[in-house]
């Protein structure tokens, strides 16, 4: 008997250590900032309206994020970089389902 209770709280024990320590490193996550790039098309051949930082809204989650900085792809800010990163977790044929971006690939 006093054996199937120390069982049972060295079961309690283990759970709930899984569990602090599970909540302790959700909580420790920090904040990265993002950069995105929005693209706007006007409706039936319209006009492009125009985007501020004010219309934006994102979420992360059920919460709102501040959108900090809101940055036109005009003039000098015009030129755009496209990464695509693959990690090991890839499926394999995903390399022959991209197609080429006319050389301007980086190995």
């Amino acid at each position: 008997m006093k054996r199937s209770h120390l069982l049972t709280l060295a079961v309690f024990a283990l759970l709930a250590f899984a569990d602090a320590n599970a909540v302790a490193q959700q909580s420790s996550t920090g904040t990265a900032p993002v950069h995105v790039v929005v693209t706007v098309e006007a409706h039936k051949g319209g006009e492009t309206p125009v985007v501020n930082r004010e219309d934006v809204m994102v979420h992360e989650g059920h919460d709102r994020d501040v959108v900090i900085d809101w940055v036109p792809a005009q003039g000098e800010h015009a030129m755009l970089e496209l990464m695509i990163m693959l990690d090991d977790g890839s499926n394999t044929t995903l390399g022959t389902q991209l197609a080429p971006t006319g050389g301007n690939e980086r190995g």
